[in-house]
């Protein structure tokens, strides 16, 4: 075991603490499932041929994700690249699904370093079905990022300024932004992995806490719903904890589109609505997958691996027992082997189990407006 691992042991009949997710130093957050498993390393520069994939797949298919039948065309949207104005200076060592990555050029025109999200088109050559989604699915990413990403959108605070879109001689298509230096919070709760759940880590957190609260929030007066919050799909600048970035809009569904059916995001962060086989509200599923993220920022652990019916032991009994379930049997050991485990409910204050009691509510509309999620909104950190 890692040193300065965080721990959850059970109680009576919780499972096993080697079953459940933990924070590893080391390679992040990673799932002891091994059908869940996602190695999470933090950005390098790395050649091309040692890239390592890592999948961050989200469920849900792209009819499913409210792309509008104008937004299947991409051509109109694209620019041919300039090579001689955008010089590549480092790929991150992240490749995402289906041949996507993320790299690092220089505007020579400016000097400015900026983002681009690659779309290896041609992995698609000759698989009409496949080409045809990836392009629907990109020109959606697109129209959310011209969007989200001009300068006089209200949502420019929290996320990335739009560039542009272009296609290379390869046929790839690139998807330019401002280059943001910072991490995501993975990076945050791996670099934070030697402070213990209590007092202190809350402190620490409730900035970033309160400023992601404001950005989900903020996105959806905008009338966007981002379909896949996620510890890696929000990013932290440097020097700053009352800032957070959000990113990757591929599952954004509008105002218009809010009412959805079927599954999106990760296990891990799925609303418990979405597995009932009806309509759910994806600004609702959001706050629920804030209330993960949360979690994962205070105690430094995921609270359940899957809220798929049956796929996890210990988010059955959140579903039966409810988050007071939750925060009073499972147990955090200390790094400390002279002293006791501690409860959760034990380590956090009552404005934060407030919060999570909303976020976590089963009952979907609780979870927007609570007193719990405007208190903290309305934190000066």
């Amino acid at each position: 075991m890692c040193k300065g691992l965080v721990d959850i042991e059970h109680q009576a009949d919780w499972p096993e603490w080697n079953e459940l997710p933990y924070v590893n130093p080391a390679h992040g957050i990673v799932f002891a499932q091994a059908r869940l498993a996602k190695a999470c390393s933090s950005p390098t520069a790395v050649p091309e041929d040692e890239s390592e994939s890592v999948d961050r797949s989200s469920i849900g298919s792209c009819e499913n994700r409210g792309l509008r039948e104008d937004e299947g065309d991409i051509e109109q949207d694209l620019v041919a690249w300039d090579c001689s104005q955008y010089r590549l200076e480092r790929r991150l060592a992240m490749t995402l699904r289906r041949g996507r990555r993320i790299e690092v050029y220089v505007d020579e025109h400016t000097g400015e370093r900026v983002a681009a999200k690659r779309f290896a088109m041609s992995r698609h050559k000759g698989r009409e079905n496949t080409a045809a989604r990836e392009s629907a699915c990109l020109s959606h990413e697109i129209a959310m990022a011209k969007r989200l990403g001009c300068t006089a959108s209200s949502c420019s605070s929290f996320v990335y300024q739009f560039r542009g879109a272009y296609r290379d001689s390869n046929n790839d298509v690139l998807l330019v932004t401002d280059l943001v230096r910072g991490g995501d919070l993975i990076d945050l709760i791996r670099s934070s992995s030697d402070v213990e759940p209590g007092a202190h880590r809350e402190k620490m957190m409730t900035p970033v806490v309160r400023a992601l609260l404001h950005a989900v929030c903020g996105l959806h007066q905008e009338g966007i719903a981002h379909g896949d919050i996620s510890l890696e799909n929000i990013v932290k600048p440097a020097g700053t904890q009352k800032q957070v970035v959000l990113v990757d809009f591929e599952h954004a569904s509008t105002q218009d589109n809010w009412v959805r059916t079927g599954k999106r995001g990760k296990e891990n962060y799925q609303a418990p609505e979405m597995h009932e086989g009806g309509k759910w509200d994806a600004r609702y599923a959001d706050l629920f997958a804030c209330g993960v993220v949360c979690f994962c920022l205070v105690v430094g652990t995921y609270p359940w691996l899957s809220t798929v019916p049956g796929a996890c032991p210990v988010y059955a009994h959140v579903n039966r027992d409810g988050l007071h379930g939750l925060l009073q049997q499972r147990l955090i050991r200390s790094r400390n082997a002279s002293e006791d485990a501690l409860k959760p409910a034990d380590c956090l204050s009552r404005e934060m189990i407030a919060l999570l009691g909303e976020l976590f509510a089963k009952d979907p509309r609780r979870r927007l407006g609570g007193p719990g999620l405007k208190a903290f909104m309305a934190l000066d950190c």
